[in-house]
């Protein structure tokens, strides 16, 4: 089946396919925006792309420091003619944001570097459960920790109790410090883990 499209109607899906797609940017050699997509404006704050086309990530970030990091890396792609793939962080009405960016530099015919297409993924709600896990995880861990302090302790007066008791014969002393001394290293090993 050949399917032919009049140019018209080319255009029009291909700016459909363009606003579907999760981020997508353009920007000039200068760090000047271009063009993007519906969903990368309203990342940025604008109700549309024309509201960012002729601005650089200077004038629509509030996080200078986070612009300043994307725009090194954006300079980067574009003087080293190679694609990167990065995870890019910054702050906008919805707060802390985390993204999968891939860069490449735009070419012209004579492979002079003119510009850099963007293409990200928002990746937030992963880093998100990725950091509650941490913490848990750690939080776990300290509580581990603490109730094998409690288990060593009480194992270490066990062994002052037996050491200083007279109602128990030597053999049976051995025995049993022998045995608490084992719990103890045995305590003491896995608490350094």
């Amino acid at each position: 089946m050949n399917l032919k499209l009049p140019q018209q109607n080319s255009t029009r899906i291909f700016q459909m396919l363009i606003n579907v797609m999760p981020y997508i940017f353009w920007k000039d050699i200068n760090g000047v925006y271009q063009g993007g997509n519906w969903n990368q404006a309203v990342n940025f704050g604008f109700s549309s792309p024309t509201e960012f086309i002729g601005k650089t990530i200077f004038q629509i970030l509030e996080d200078q420091a986070a612009a300043q990091k994307i725009d090194d890396i954006d300079n980067q792609v574009m003087r080293e003619k190679k694609l990167l793939r990065v995870e890019e962080k910054f702050k906008n009405a919805k707060g802390d944001r985390f993204f999968i960016s891939q860069k490449q530099p735009i070419l012209n015919s004579n492979g002079d570097v003119i510009g850099m297409l963007g293409f990200a993924i928002d990746i937030t709600d992963f880093e998100n459960e990725k950091q509650a896990l941490l913490k848990e995880k750690e939080k776990t861990i300290q509580s581990n920790l603490e109730k094998i302090s409690t288990i060593n302790s009480k194992v270490t007066s066990l062994i002052n109790l037996v050491k200083s008791s007279d109602k128990v014969d030597q053999s049976q002393r051995d025995l049993i410090l022998n045995t608490l001394d084992s719990i103890a290293k045995l305590i003491s090993e896995n608490s350094i883990r």
